[in-house]
């Protein structure tokens, strides 16, 4: 991104003065990638059009621009003489599949050739020469009009090294492939875009991909294209006033988390560059971010497909997008929302997209195609917006309009100031009134900067939040206030906590006590492919929770119980596995101990028989539950035993439930050659073990909503394989 960013002025410069020198009417305005910046207007450009490597059968795949625009006659135009919109470039460009005769005479078209390899590869592969010829895990993103076997015919025939991942789009295939053999792959039209694997891909965790931010009338962005347009401030970095508008939340958590939620998300990106951006009431607004929840069809040309598929789109500034659909953020309501799907991750992913970013190459990027647990931005998230903007900070007003003032609106929640906004105590009460409203009124309190959650006692138009933690520094507080008719108002308080009786300023807190109990010594090897880890935990403040997460298998979670607590079942990779438990005091200070746990043998398959006779699965469906609570254990090296369990589940007899019952029960069989050692299931955090293993019954505890339960079977050299039952569990 900073290479197109930096020939950028160049090329503007330069078309500028042609258009001067010749007195012209205006040029084509640049073609911005990744790679490059194309200038239309340049001699060359338009003469070569060596069609040669865009060209397959009778199908050609070229990067076209057009002078009035990309509009919805133009796209009929296209479609009625066979071309095939690909995806969209800035500016007013198209990568296109058309018929070989096709010249596209008469449709305005200022540019049009073929991509070049390099385009199609990041620019870290090519400026690697000591690693030109060495393998490494990529994927190829081929276009979607490509045959998937067409598309792995080609790796394999170029040398590369195909590796399986279920989640992966059909035109997405993972590999290991040098960046010599990359870019001769790239030299094929078929291929769009090339970018590093993701560890949580290479270890087969679960996967959910963004598709990218849209264009109202041209779909979405090409991978290879750099950002969409200037941004909301124009040309150059300056300052954009934006609003933001909430549309219909989800029922599947609560109203006031979910808007909390979505606001710490834009919070985020605001404090690192000048977008200032409040509340409105406007959903139609111009520069506003209409933020909703839908399901199916829902009036943009872009359906959401159900649970564990699309989680997400936005569509992108304006321009390429004309308004009021301009930066509007639409979250599909059928996922499961805090129940396995991370809201603010996937928010601060497509606020990247509502501000103009298109999609990063690093894999620990917020931005990378594929959707990651995220805490913050990374430093590659933040270069790129302030390539965009000026540095920040922004601000973020989340009051609805006419909350405060003279003009005080019908339902407000306001904050009483603290005496002193510096403090040293540990915790805080805060003190307010509420006005307006219908109903009852809640008043729930959230600590942006840390993960405590609670909800204040209300007395007629006063509220009291007492025992508020805090941690050393900066503390954000967000005051939520709900009434019966669904209304809401907010006010953010930020607390700064300088030290503590047991923290004097300046010195570090003191960090929780953490004990391993079981495995009793560590390093531990085990021949199992999961491990239990209990252990106690101490702070004089208390302990808020006990996470785990192990980067082998991609997986985390909260273990259950604070001072006592126990993982369950966790899943080991071959080999080492590095398991990180972190401790959570009250107070939020941290601490975590690494534990070595080495897996000996064994290897984990996908299952390849149906979970039920009456309902057949496809082999490759896992269980998805992203974005980032990895289900899928990873394949390691086989030992002598690579043969996984057989397992079927026969109670239920269909893998979609719907019950009001607290429990279920799930009953099977399950065969080995070598012996089948355990049966057990997790549904979220929650794990338990089955009784019996060749045949086996569990009775699993239901959360209310979705409930997506695995079972596993594991055999004495650790293999394993898993089935899932979905259940949905109403309160009445």
């Amino acid at each position: 991104m900073t290479l197109w960013r930096r020939w950028r002025a160049v090329v503007v410069f330069a078309v500028f003065s042609l258009q001067i020198s010749q007195g012209q009417q205006a040029a084509p305005p640049p073609i911005y990638l990744k790679s490059r910046v194309i200038d239309p207007s340049a001699p060359a450009s338009f003469a070569s059009l060596s069609l040669q490597q865009a060209t397959l059968a009778d199908r050609q795949r070229v990067l076209v621009q057009f002078q009035g625009g990309i509009e919805p006659e133009l796209l009929m135009r296209l479609r009625n003489r066979g071309v095939r919109v690909l995806s969209y470039v800035p500016q007013n460009s198209l990568i296109v599949s058309a018929p070989h005769t096709e010249t596209f005479d008469g449709l305005g078209v200022t540019y049009r050739a073929a991509l070049e390899a390099w385009d199609k590869i990041p620019e870290k592969f090519l400026a690697d020469t000591n690693g030109w010829r060495t393998p490494v895990p990529m994927v190829f993103e081929f276009y979607e009009d490509v045959n998937s076997e067409d598309a792995r015919s080609a790796l394999l025939q170029a040398g590369a090294t195909l590796r399986q991942h279920p989640d992966l789009r059909p035109w997405q295939i993972l590999a290991d492939a040098s960046p010599q053999l990359a870019y001769q792959v790239a030299s094929d039209s078929r291929l769009a875009y090339v970018f590093p694997a993701s560890k949580a891909l290479l270890n087969g965790a679960p996967a959910t991909a963004c598709q990218s931010g849209f264009t109202s009338t041209a779909g979405i962005a090409a991978a290879l294209a750099a950002g969409q347009g200037d941004g909301w401030d124009g040309p150059g970095k300056g300052s954009a006033n934006l609003t933001y508008s909430l549309g219909a939340m989800t029922d599947r958590l609560d109203s006031t988390l979910a808007r909390t939620e979505i606001e710490r998300a834009i919070a985020e990106w605001v404090n690192y560059v000048k977008i200032n951006i409040r509340r409105g009431s406007d959903r139609s607004a111009e520069k506003n971010l209409d933020i909703l929840f839908a399901t199916g069809a829902h009036g943009d040309p872009y359906p959401f497909d159900g649970r564990s598929g699309s989680l997400a789109h936005t569509f992108y500034p304006s321009p390429p997008n004309s308004e009021p659909r301009a930066g509007d953020l639409h979250l599909d309501g059928d996922e499961l929302w805090g129940g396995g799907t991370d809201l603010y991750s996937v928010v601060l992913h497509e606020l990247g997209h509502a501000f103009g970013l298109g999609h990063s190459t690093d894999p620990e990027s917020v931005m990378y195609p594929y959707y990651r647990r995220a805490d913050a931005l990374t430093q590659d998230d933040i270069t790129s917006i302030q390539l965009l903007y000026a540095s920040g900070p922004g601000s973020l007003d989340t009051s609805l309009p006419g909350s405060g003032g003279s003009s005080s609106g019908p339902f407000t929640v306001t904050v009483q100031p603290p005496s002193s906004t510096s403090v040293t105590t540990e915790t805080i009460t805060l003190q307010g009134t509420v006005t307006g409203g219908q109903g009852k009124v809640v008043v729930n309190w959230f600590v942006i900067s840390g993960t405590a959650i609670g909800a204040a006692q209300v007395n007629g138009t006063s509220w009291t939040a007492a025992g508020i933690p805090l941690a050393i520094g900066t503390n954000q507080i967000l005051i939520g206030a709900t009434d019966d008719a669904n209304a809401q108002s907010s006010m953010l308080v930020t607390i700064e906590r300088t030290g503590s009786s047991g923290n004097p300023p300046g010195n570090t807190p003191v960090q929780p006590t953490v004990t391993v109990t079981e495995p009793a010594t560590f390093p531990a090897t085990v021949a199992t492919a999961t491990v239990r880890i209990r252990g106690t935990a101490s702070h004089s403040s208390g302990i808020a929770a006990v996470r785990w997460r192990n980067p082998v298998t991609g997986r985390s979670g909260t273990a259950t119980g604070t001072t006592s607590w126990d993982t369950g079942l966790l899943d080991l990779g071959t080999g080492l596995n590095t398991i990180t438990i972190e401790v959570q005091a009250t107070d939020t200070t941290l601490a975590t101990r690494d534990l070595a746990i080495t897996r000996s043998g064994g290897q984990t398959q996908q299952p390849t028989e149906p979970t039920n006779p009456t309902t057949p699965e496809p082999p490759t469906d896992p269980p998805v539950d992203p974005p980032t609570d990895p289900t899928t254990p990873t394949n390691p090296t086989p030992g002598n035993d690579t043969t996984a369990p057989t397992l079927r589940i026969t109670t239920p007899s269909t893998t979609t439930v719907t019950t009001t019952a607290a429990t279920i029960t799930v009953s099977g069989t399950a065969s080995d050659n070598s012996g089948v050692t355990s049966v057990t299931w997790t549904n979220g955090t929650a794990t338990g073990t089955a009784s019996g293993t060749t045949t086996w019954t569990t009775s699993v505890p239901l959360l209310i909503g979705m409930n997506n339960i695995i079972i596993r079977a594991a055999d004495a050299a650790g293999n394993s394989s898993w089935r899932t039952v979905n259940v949905t569990r109403r309160a009445n």
